[in-house]
């Protein structure tokens, strides 16, 4: 495994993180005075497009600083839905810039980007602490809240997960993730893992996948978006963990995850008959999670998609 989860992101300590800095090479971009830029964007399909204000766009994304710099084709990408977990992602962020192979002459290296919930307070301290030393890039997403249809059908309310901790930070936020059409192909992975080896040869799967739309595997010749490759979850086996993703962004894709959402009341709530119509029929998450409902999502992860999905 190339990655692996840390049991929680609280035991590590402000002092392994001045550890880790000393540890960062001396060519780090951190040691040039004019990248000392606190960047943060809006998640719009272009992440460079700031011409809309607080509330462009469906995600009603907000944007603190534009960055001096158009996004590259590639990036890799964690989540940071709470301060708790600020820590934790600046020593995933180090694991990952430790073990990232050297780009080739005459290709962009891969942007390294940081979502940012809008649930996280004192979010321009925040990118202080992440950007440039630990990532390139800090985009603030706003806050998809997990909720659910309510019995009540006289006040017709939501009601929040569950897991009242998911609702609080995480919600359905990482899904923002797939409306960031500013990129090609995105790796993801979450915040408390832990990279060991190598990543990068994953987002040659981007690659893999434009060959194949190209030679017309599927009949279409059509570009493939949304989820390209995911890790498989542990249990249960055939089922994959949404905490390291390959995708495609597309902002259609996202359009439609948002409208087949647990807590979407204008969606059915199962396939009927021999409809093949998918397009409005809610996914229901068995975790309660992102995880849960990206299966439900994609139903042929193991059985349908090329073997370098698995």
């Amino acid at each position: 495994s190339i990655v692996f989860r840390l049991v929680s992101p609280r035991l590590i300590s402000s002092r392994l993180i001045s550890s880790l800095l000393l540890l960062l090479p001396d060519n780090q971009p951190h040691q040039n005075p004019l990248a000392r830029l606190s960047i943060i964007t809006m998640a719009t399909p272009n992440p460079m497009d700031n011409s809309n204000d607080n509330n462009a766009g469906s995600g009603g994304n907000g944007s603190l600083c534009g960055a001096p710099f158009p996004p590259r084709p590639k990036a890799i990408a964690t989540f940071l839905s709470s301060s708790n977990f600020l820590d934790g992602c600046q020593t995933m962020l180090h694991s990952l810039k430790t073990h990232l192979a050297p780009t080739p002459d005459g290709e962009y290296p891969p942007e390294i980007i940081v979502l940012l919930s809008s649930k996280v307070k004192n979010a321009a301290k925040k990118v202080e602490y992440l950007c440039p030393i630990f990532c390139d890039r800090v985009i603030q997403v706003k806050h998809i809240p997990i909720t659910k249809k309510s019995n009540d059908s006289e006040n017709n309310k939501n009601e929040p997960s569950h897991v009242q901790s998911w609702d609080d930070n995480c919600g359905w936020t990482k899904l923002r993730l797939f409306e960031l059409e500013g990129y090609d192909t995105i790796l993801y992975i979450d915040a408390d893992c832990l990279v060991v080896k190598g990543v990068g040869h994953l987002l040659e799967i981007g690659e893999l996948s434009n060959l194949r739309d190209k030679e017309g595997v599927e009949g279409n010749g059509e570009t493939t978006k949304g989820l390209l490759a995911a890790a498989p979850d542990i249990f249960p086996p055939d089922k994959f963990n949404a905490g390291v993703m390959v995708l495609r962004p597309s902002k259609s894709v996202f359009e439609e995850m948002l409208s087949r959402l647990p807590s979407n009341n204008n969606s059915v709530s199962e396939k009927d008959g021999d409809d093949d119509d998918s397009a409005n029929i809610t996914c229901k998450s068995y975790d309660g999670g992102d995880t849960g409902f990206l299966n439900s999502f994609y139903p042929n992860w193991y059985s349908g998609m090329p073997s370098y999905s698995r």
